[in-house]
């Protein structure tokens, strides 16, 4: 092998009798991300009867070129399963850490012919087997890029273009198409970029990172953000939780206050510790009630008598 056969053709297309889909790969390469890439780029046939769309990725040390489009375009035999029309992939992986990549401009120009002839090498092999006669694709040989092995010096004149990023992918509008292509491909990380679509791809997106765009990107409004849920009105404060019941205590009462309550109720409404003041009935008991009075009233001493003293030393 050449040191310019770096390359091993791919073709991801079903044959008339069976939908199995790989016809030419390598053995040891992951299917999962090759099958997926080659989807993603067709879009499940979305679109391709307006042309061939280009794809350009790289996993890891892998990077992978080609273009999805009509079979018709590469055959005119083997091009329907009767019914319909179909659609394939067909490019060229390598494993090598430099390797010369086509200007998008050229895999456009060329991509028909140079996939026509992987197809119609290895599609005739299998388009009419029977599918219990279809065991493994077949191994893909290293062969020479068909394109030149001269790298782009420079990149695409032009003014640079306004990509967004719609549902995880960066759209790159028109003027901007060959110009990421060219970036891309000195990019030693991975990424997936097929270029171009009519519409934002969403079945088979799968590994795409960056898609060509046939039209101005549209201003893409983000989504509302989730409203605010209105705040819960505040709860009727509860009243206070009774106090825990406790010993259960009594008041001491004021001394004497029974006892001059019963006398106020037996001794006909007064208090039991002051005297009553007597009813006054005529002229001579008449005395004797104010001296209760001013008596009761503190005014008076009871002991103290006024008045001339009678003979023998009393007073009256």
């Amino acid at each position: 092998m050449s040191a310019a056969q770096v390359w091993q053709p791919v073709l991801y297309g079903r044959t008339y009798r069976a939908d199995r889909w790989w016809r030419l790969r390598p053995g040891d390469m992951d299917p999962d991300w090759l099958t997926a890439a080659a989807l993603a780029c067709a879009d499940g046939g979305d679109g391709l009867a307006a042309g061939p769309r280009m794809l350009l990725a790289r996993r890891g040390d892998a990077v992978l070129v080609g273009g999805a489009g009509r079979a018709s375009l590469l055959s005119d035999t083997m091009n329907s399963d009767g019914s319909r029309p179909l659609f394939c992939f067909a490019g060229w992986l390598t494993r090598t850490s430099d390797p010369v990549l086509p200007a998008l401009a050229d895999l456009e120009r060329h991509w028909v012919s140079w996939a026509a002839e992987i197809y119609g090498s290895w599609m005739p092999l299998d388009w009419k087997r029977h599918p219990s006669d279809l065991g493994v694709p077949h191994e893909s040989p290293f062969v020479a890029a068909p394109w030149s092995a001269a790298a782009a010096a420079e990149p695409p004149a032009g003014p640079a273009g306004r990509p967004r990023q719609v549902r995880g992918m960066w759209v790159v509008p028109p003027s901007d198409r060959e110009r990421c292509w060219y970036e891309l491909s000195r990019f030693t990380g991975d990424f997936a970029y097929a270029t171009a679509f009519d519409q934002i791809p969403l079945e088979f997106a799968g590994p795409l990172t960056h898609v060509g765009s046939s039209a101005d990107v549209p201003d893409v409004a983000e989504p509302p953000a989730d409203p605010v849920p209105a705040a819960a009105p505040a709860e009727e404060a509860s009243p206070p939780p009774d106090p825990a019941p406790g010993p259960e205590t009594h008041t001491e009462p004021e001394k004497g206050r029974f006892r001059r309550g019963l006398g106020s109720i037996l001794g006909g409404g007064h208090r039991a510790d002051e005297p009553a003041a007597p009813t006054p009935s005529g002229p001579a008991k008449d005395l004797d009630y104010w001296r209760a009075q001013e008596t009761r009233k503190g005014r008076r001493d009871p002991e103290r008598r006024t008045g001339p003293a009678k003979p023998g030393g009393d007073q009256v």
